[in-house]
């Protein structure tokens, strides 16, 4: 599992990828959503 804070337009973390993953994107931090908290999850 990876976790990532990155801005907005940092949209590289959903390009494709040769493993099959899960990710999970939402607002950070809560009630100011400057950021995007960003998951990772290998899929077995």
């Amino acid at each position: 599992v990876q976790k990532q804070i990155v801005l907005p337009t940092q949209v590289e973390v959903m390009a494709p990828t040769r493993d099959p993953v899960v990710t999970l994107i939402t607002c950070y931090p809560y009630l100011v959503d400057t950021h995007r908290l960003v998951v990772i999850g290998e899929l077995r």
